[in-house]
């Protein structure tokens, strides 16, 4: 089935997520979602790396690795592969070492995490002007790195009250430059559903116009995709056919999907 790999799913490893986000929970889900590979992408910062926030600390190689003892044999079919999410802060600083990353079968960059004041971002973030500056230089600057697989959630920022004047204020051609990066270093664009939860104005088909014009960039660029729900609990896993509705309609096809190997 189309975009048939979620790699972004948080089990209750991630300290923001709910007890009720098992890996057995998850996996009985697979099948009516379409799923046949899953990854499993817990929040996650590398101990060689200074700097973790004190929520990030708590999240090192040690808590992430239990899950490996959690993965049940019998898998009905379905493909589980062990990934992070983790952090990038600018100025060269990603919170996972290149050794770290190969002990992984991928990693999941966001470059959209606008809402971690002080941390990701500085202090003053406020203008559309600054969010959509962060966002453009940090993903281009990510892509570069050679560590990641995938952007986590692209141009979603969390805490941003201005989304709409934030994205309508990024140029095609801004667009294409990052996404010809991306594109040129192997690195994967997420569709993530929090595209359909943000207060922007839809196209005529009810779709979200200024993502559906990222995706469709993304796509002439070269970019290859992959499904990302970000649940947090099984409830928010239930979105496939929303992603896919969403991908045919920017033109993905199967030859635009990133496979894992």
């Amino acid at each position: 089935m189309f975009l048939n790999q979620d790699l972004h799913v948080h089990t209750n490893l991630s300290l923001c997520a709910k007890s009720d986000a098992t890996v057995d929970a998850y996996l009985a889900l697979c099948k009516d979602e379409g799923i046949t590979t899953i990854g499993f992408s817990d929040h996650f910062w590398d101990p060689n790396v200074p700097g973790a926030s004190d929520w990030y600390a708590k999240q090192d190689f040690t808590h992430i690795n239990v899950l490996r003892t959690r993965i049940p044999k019998d898998t009905h079919g379905v493909q589980v592969r062990f990934g992070c999410e983790t952090e990038y802060c600018g100025h060269g600083k990603l919170g996972i070492s290149r050794e770290t990353a190969r002990l992984l079968d991928f990693v999941l960059v966001p470059t959209s995490h606008t809402h971690m004041k002080g941390f990701t971002v500085p202090f003053d973030l406020h203008t559309p002007e600054q969010y959509r500056r962060i966002m453009l230089d940090r993903t281009y600057e990510v892509v570069h790195m050679g560590i990641a697989t995938g952007i986590a959630h692209p141009f979603v920022p969390l805490g941003c009250t201005c989304i709409e004047e934030t994205l309508h204020g990024i140029t095609d051609s801004d667009y294409r430059k990052v996404c010809e990066a991306a594109a040129k270093n192997g690195v994967a664009m997420e569709i993530n559903p929090d595209i359909f939860n943000h207060k922007c104005a839809d196209d005529a088909d009810g779709q979200p116009g200024e993502y559906r014009r990222f995706f469709t960039i993304a796509r002439e660029c070269g970019c290859k995709f992959f499904a990302g729900c970000d649940a947090h609990t099984p409830k928010s896993f239930l979105c496939h056919d929303r992603i896919r509705e969403f991908a045919r309609i920017c033109g993905i096809t199967e030859d635009n999907i990133f496979i894992l190997a």
